[in-house]
C-alpha cells in the first residue's frame, strides 16, 4: 500500500466540525446525566474521580481539536471544560443527594489538561492516515454521538413511560435518519478522494466502532457479559439494531454508487485505498 495522502482541506474540517459537534453533545451528555439518578447510580459503580477526569478530559480534546489543534487553542479548550465543570457543579446543588465538591472539579481540571494535550497528536495521527481510515472514523464518531444523546435521553426519560422494547424500536428511525444523513454528508465532502471501495471500507469501519463501543458500554458501565451484550437483546429491538449496523457500513457505499458527489473532480489514483 502507497504512503497515504496528506489530509485535503476538507477533510481536515470535517475533522474539526465533527470534534465541535462531538463536544457540544458530550456537553449535553454531562449536563442532562448529572440530574438523572440513574445515570448517577451507574457511574458510583465505578471511581468517581476517575470518571471525571476521562469525561472532562475527552471534552477539552474535542474543544482543542474544533478550536483548530494549535498549542494556543489547548488553554481556551481545558477554559471550557473548567467551566462547563463549574456550570455543573452549580446545578448540583438543587438536586436531592448531591453537593458541590472542590475535589470533582480539580478531578475535572486535571482530566482536562491531560485530554488537551492528548488531542493534537490524536488529531494529527488522524490526518495522516489513509482517507478511507480518516473518513471511517468521522462517520462512526457522528453516529455513535447521536446514539449516545439518543440513549441518555432514551434510558430515564422513555423506557420507564413505555418500556425497554417500545423505546428502542421508536428510536430506530431517528438513527437510520441520522446514518443516511451522516453517509450523505460525508460523501458529499469527500467525493473527489472516496472512490466507491473505500466508502465501503470506511462504513466497515465505522460499523465495526460503534459495535466495539457498545460493547464496551455494556460490559464496563452496566456489568453485562460479552453475551449479554451480543445475544442478550429484545428478538425485535436486536434484529433492529443489527438491521441498522448493516445500514451503517453499506449506507456510504450505496450513496456512493448512487452518484452522490460524482459531479467532484476526483483524480485518478486519489483513493488511498487502492494499492
Amino acid at each position: 500500500m502507497p504512503p497515504a495522502a496528506p489530509a485535503t482541506p476538507q477533510l481536515a474540517a470535517t475533522v474539526r466540525l465533527v470534534a465541535a459537534v462531538g463536544a457540544l453533545l458530550l456537553t449535553l451528555a454531562i449536563l442532562i446525566g448529572g440530574r438523572v439518578p440513574d445515570a448517577v447510580q451507574l457511574m458510583s459503580r465505578f471511581s468517581d474521580k476517575l470518571m471525571h477526569a476521562l469525561a472532562y478530559g475527552a471534552l477539552a480534546g474535542l474543544w482543542c481539536i474544533a478550536l483548530g489543534g494549535r498549542h494556543r487553542h489547548r488553554v481556551a479548550a481545558v477554559a471550557a471544560a473548567v467551566c462547563t465543570a463549574l456550570l455543573d457543579e452549580w446545578l448540583q446543588r438543587s438536586l436531592p443527594g448531591r453537593q458541590a465538591d472542590v475535589a470533582d472539579l480539580v478531578a475535572d481540571a486535571v482530566g482536562a489538561v491531560v485530554g488537551a494535550w492528548l488531542a493534537l497528536p490524536v488529531a494529527r495521527q488522524l490526518l495522516r492516515a489513509p482517507g478511507w481510515i480518516r473518513a471511517g472514523t468521522v462517520y462512526f464518531a457522528l453516529v455513535f454521538g447521536a446514539g449516545f444523546v439518543l440513549g441518555v435521553l432514551r434510558v430515564p426519560f422513555f423506557e420507564p413511560l413505555i418500556g425497554d422494547r417500545l423505546a428502542q424500536l421508536a428510536e430506530m428511525p431517528l438513527m437510520a435518519l441520522v446514518i443516511v444523513l451522516a453517509a450523505r454528508w460525508l460523501v458529499r465532502r469527500n467525493a473527489a478522494a472516496l472512490s466507491p471501495r473505500a466508502c465501503l471500507a470506511a462504513g466497515l469501519l465505522a460499523a465495526a466502532g460503534v459495535l466495539l463501543a457498545d460493547a464496551l458500554v455494556g460490559i464496563v458501565l452496566r456489568g453485562m457479559t460479552p453475551w449479554q451484550v451480543i445475544a442478550g437483546r429484545d428478538v425485535l429491538a436486536g434484529l433492529a439494531y443489527y438491521t441498522l449496523i448493516a445500514v451503517l457500513a453499506l449506507a456510504p457505499w450505496l450513496v456512493r454508487r448512487a452518484g452522490v458527489g460524482s459531479g467532484a473532480s476526483a483524480k485518478p489514483g486519489s483513493d488511498s485505498t487502492s494499492g
